[in-house]
């Protein structure tokens, strides 16, 4: 038997489409009825307004009981990883992304790092996300220019 998984990335996209098109009050409900869907992952965005931020992730969190709550993580900023987790923590299924470049010039540009050094640090990345969440994700920010 083959499984599907629908991932749903509504609120990540409108953030980086330019702010914040969707209300505090419709990212929950568009979050409640995705879960009553069945989407598999709804996928939020990064934390850019701390405040604002961790009580949105919190507040889909609990509202979101059957699929996972998904949410990227700072590779720059190990506090941030702390504190996406106690935001997202409380998810029936939590999930911490790790997203990063893997062509030449973005690993450069981005993270000012030759691509020997990147597998290492994507390595550190992840594990330090597994020693706290138990589902991380990798997310290879441009592969197909890789």
């Amino acid at each position: 038997m083959r499984t599907i998984m629908i991932s749903d990335v509504t609120m990540q996209q409108t953030v980086e489409a330019g702010g914040s098109l969707l209300s505090f009050r419709e990212k929950i409900e568009l979050a409640k009825l995705l879960d009553k869907l069945g989407a598999s992952v709804v996928e939020l965005s990064p934390i850019e307004n701390p405040r604002s931020d961790r009580l949105l992730i919190k507040s889909i969190a609990s509202a979101v009981k059957q699929g996972v709550v998904a949410v990227p993580v700072s590779v720059t900023d190990d506090d941030n990883t702390a504190f996406v987790w106690n935001a997202l923590s409380q998810a029936v299924q939590p999930r911490l992304q790790v997203c990063l470049p893997v062509s030449d010039v973005q690993m450069e540009y981005f993270l000012h790092k030759k691509s020997d050094a990147v597998p290492e640090f994507i390595a550190e990345r992840v594990a330090a996300c597994a020693a706290i969440c138990p589902d991380v994700e990798f997310i290879a920010q441009d592969a197909t220019r890789a």
